[in-house]
């Protein structure tokens, strides 16, 4: 578990940095526009990872197989919870204000409501089949 957590936060820092570097970098407005709308990136890991950890806190019957058992212990837990906390920190601090309306909040928005839909859509097609 650590090694995962310690995988994703290295891959995450080192992108995150490099999509600012790009944004802050780049020589024309379309790319540094480009650049800084992968922020719903961050918003698809918020969701997906949030739901996982709500999932998997909520298992108090465990699977028979360890290979099960070990995806649901991954995904809860004082490490797991503070991976979460530290994203939906980083998403509060880089989102636009609750009062801007402008695109790049709409924006955000409706990727965050596809995120949603997208991972509900998941767990109900696994539950339902």
């Amino acid at each position: 578990m650590r090694d995962y957590l310690v995988q994703d936060y290295q891959f995450f820092e080192s992108f995150l940095s490099m999509l600012g570097a790009c944004a802050a970098h780049a020589d024309e407005l379309d790319a540094k526009l480009r650049f800084a709308r992968q922020l719903g990136m961050l918003i698809a890991l918020v969701v997906a990872e949030s739901l996982y950890l709500g999932w998997a806190e909520s298992r108090e019957d465990m699977p028979p197989r360890q290979v099960h058992r070990g995806w649901i212990d991954l995904h809860r837990g004082e490490a797991f919870h503070g991976w979460v906390q530290f994203l939906v920190d980083e998403l509060e601090r880089v989102f636009p204000e609750e009062e801007d309306q402008s695109s790049e909040a709409e924006t955000l928005t409706h990727v965050w409501q596809r995120a949603v839909d997208l991972e509900c859509a998941f767990f109900d097609d696994v539950y339902d089949n």
